[in-house]
């Protein structure tokens, strides 16, 4: 996707994936107090955590490797401000399985306020091709909020200073559904309740559940079989009942929490013989092929374990080693993308026929 599309929704979503690793602003921990009570699934991004990590610091102190500056260049100069800077924190939530309804929550500064002028002011000239069309400004109860078109769907937007916040604060909700934002706007507002003052919060309490200190994503939805009632999908997640996935850095260790209930005994037994077979079977093959011996180590590092209905996965890796790889990935990425020099200089010196 060209950084020109990087409008209010699709704009956001994939800066944020660049935000959400480097954020250099104050960002923070899973802010239950803007998630509907009644909310199905939750994702959130801790930017802090992520800059604090050891792959996010080696990103950051050196932005050559992987195309970083470029890409990053390209999204200033498309949006108008840093989004490093800029951009702090993403939750989003769903009281329903599928898109619709989702609400995207982002937390960044005044700088968004420029954003939106701009994509006003490019809808009307009708200067972008792939940005938003039909940008406007509407009523929806007692709010002002926006709305625009983009790829044939209509998304709609609310802006405000956040309740908790400094005055150059922002939180942006953003939704496909005008009764979606309502709600949410009105869970901004503390005249809707909260998953932070739910008693419950979906399920068997799954969405209560916080993340560990270091998280940086961190998932956490019920009634998952019913997501992929309609398409193909494994079979695992079709006897899933609930997930949580829990993915950061402590104590100089990477680590991933998955925890999933089946809806029966036999079911959480049959899905964690499948998932300790894949890996079998990936510990089995990978020895013989060089290209694997990384993702073999990786995989030595995972646990399993079962209890009733619950099935845990564990995997904790040296937070120094991971960089390692990283580093020899970047390494091996510049070799293959750079001249060589010598076969240029035989090349350049090869006489005319």
């Amino acid at each position: 996707m060209r950084i020109a599309r990087l409008t209010l929704a699709a704009g956001f979503a994939s800066s944020m994936a660049v935000a959400v690793l480097v954020s250099v602003a104050a960002a923070g921990p899973l802010d239950k107090s803007v998630v509907a009570a009644d909310a199905q699934w939750v994702v959130h991004f801790d930017a802090e955590a992520a800059r604090n990590s050891t792959i996010g610091r080696y990103v950051l102190e050196n932005p050559g490797r992987f195309h970083f500056a470029a890409h990053m260049a390209e999204a200033r100069l498309e949006l108008g401000f840093d989004p490093i800077t800029e951009f702090k924190d993403t939750t989003a939530y769903g009281v329903a399985p599928g898109n619709d309804g989702t609400v995207i929550v982002v937390s960044s500064t005044g700088a968004i306020d420029g954003l939106i002028k701009r994509l006003k002011e490019n809808a009307a000239a009708g200067k972008d091709d792939h940005g938003p069309k039909e940008f406007h400004e509407l009523k929806l109860g007692d709010s002002n909020i926006y709305s625009w078109r983009e790829h044939g769907s209509t998304s709609f937007a609310y802006v405000a200073t956040p309740p908790r916040g400094k005055a150059d604060d922002r939180i942006v909700l953003i939704s496909n559904s005008q009764a979606s934002l309502q709600t949410a706007i009105n869970v901004l507002g503390g005249t809707a309740r909260s998953l932070a003052s739910a008693e419950q919060g979906g399920g068997e309490g799954v969405l209560k559940l916080a993340p560990r200190p270091g998280s940086i994503l961190y998932g956490a939805a019920t009634g998952v079989s019913s997501w992929i009632a309609d398409a193909a999908a494994s079979e695992v997640l079709q006897k899933a009942d609930s997930l949580t996935v829990d993915m950061g850095e402590s104590g100089g260790k990477l680590y991933a929490d998955v925890d999933l209930a089946a809806k029966t005994d036999e079911d959480a037994t049959n899905i964690a013989k499948v998932l300790q077979g894949v890996l079998a079977m990936g510990q089995i093959v990978a020895p013989k092929k060089p290209e694997f011996a990384r993702a073999a180590e990786l995989a030595s590092a995972v646990r399993f374990g079962s209890d009733g209905k619950k099935i845990t996965i564990r995997f904790s890796y040296e937070s120094a080693r991971m960089l390692d790889f990283v580093k020899e990935a970047a390494d091996a990425s510049d070799k293959k993308h750079s001249p060589d020099p010598i076969k240029r200089n035989d090349e350049h010196e090869k006489p005319k026929k």
